[in-house]
C-alpha cells in the first residue's frame, strides 16, 4: 500500500525524535537476543558485537552482583543516582574486547562474557573488602565510587590487571577470586596519596569522598581518567617488582 508507506514517511519526517542512547542499545540487545534477523544484521554489519555483549554483562551485574545490583539504571527507569546500563557497558567494553581476543587466541571454549562477568564481580567484591565503608548502606552516600567516572577509573585498573595476567605475570591466584584483587589493590593503593579539591592530601577511603573533601571526583575527562589510573597502575608495577617507564 503506497499510501500507507507514504504516511509512515510523513509521520517520521513530521514528528520523529531520536530515542535516548540507552533505549537504542536496549532495543538492539533485545532484538539480537530474540534472533530477529534485522537486528542481527545491524549488530554484525555495524560491528557492534562488543557493545551487545558488554550490555549483557552490565545487565547481569544489575541483576546479580553483590556490588552493582540495584545500582545500574535500565532504560526508562528513574535514575536515583544510578549509573546507566549503557554507561556501564561502555566502561566494560574495553575489557571485554581484551578478554574476547585472548580467548580466541588460545582457543578457549569459554565465553568472554562469562569470564568478564566473573572477573568484574570478583574485582569489585575484593575492592569492597579492602574499603568496606565505600559500599556500606550507612556510609556509601558520602562517597562517589559508584559514579560512572570514578567507576571507569577503577575498571581501567582492572583492565591493566587482566593484561598482566594475559602476559603471564604472577598475580597471586586466579582473577575470579576476590582475595586476589584485594591483595593487588592493597598494593596499588598502599601509601598512595592525592590532592583533594580543597588542596589537602588524602588517601585510602578519603580519596572517594564526594565534593572537595575527596580527589577522585576531579577526574572526569578521558585524559584525566587515563592519567590517574596510570599513576595507580605504576604503583602496582613497583609493588610487583615490574619495570616502570
Amino acid at each position: 500500500d503506497v499510501f500507507a508507506e507514504a504516511y509512515i514517511f510523513f509521520l517520521i519526517n513530521e514528528h520523529a525524535a531520536s530515542i535516548p542512547p540507552d533505549g537504542a542499545s536496549r532495543l538492539l540487545l533485545e532484538g539480537y537476543r530474540a534472533g530477529k534477523v534485522n537486528f542481527i544484521n545491524e549488530v554484525t554489519n555495524s560491528n557492534k558485537n562488543d557493545e551487545i555483549f558488554s550490555m549483557t554483562i552490565s545487565e547481569r551485574l544489575a541483576n546479580n552482583s553483590k556490588i552493582w545490583a540495584n545500582k545500574i539504571k535500565d532504560f526508562n527507569e528513574s535514575s536515583g543516582g544510578k549509573i546507566s546500563i549503557r554507561a556501564m557497558a561502555k566502561i566494560i567494553q574495553p575489557l571485554y574486547k581484551l578478554v574476547d581476543k585472548n580467548l580466541k587466541e588460545i582457543n578457549s571454549s569459554r565465553k568472554a562474557e562469562d569470564v568478564v562477568y566473573e572477573t568484574v564481580e570478583a574485582y569489585w567484591v575484593g575492592f569492597k573488602s579492602l574499603y568496606p565503608s565505600l559500599f556500606s548502606p550507612k556510609t556509601q552516600k558520602d562517597y562517589g565510587i559508584l559514579k560512572s567516572s570514578q567507576s571507569e577509573v577503577m575498571m581501567r585498573i582492572l583492565r591493566y590487571i587482566v593484561e598482566l595476567s594475559i602476559h603471564g605475570e604472577k598475580l597471586g591466584g586466579p582473577l575470579n577470586d576476590p582475595k586476589v584483587h584485594k591483595q593487588l589493590l592493597s598494593k596499588a593503593f598502599n601509601g598512595f596519596t592525592d590532592i583533594n579539591g580543597a588542596g589537602a592530601s588524602v588517601k585510602n577511603e578519603r580519596l572517594w569522598l564526594k565534593g572537595e573533601a575527596g580527589s577522585m571526583g576531579q577526574y572526569t575527562s578521558a585524559s584525566a581518567k587515563a592519567n590517574i589510573s596510570s599513576r595507580i597502575t605504576k604503583r602496582l608495577d613497583v609493588a610487583l617488582g615490574r619495570p616502570t617507564i
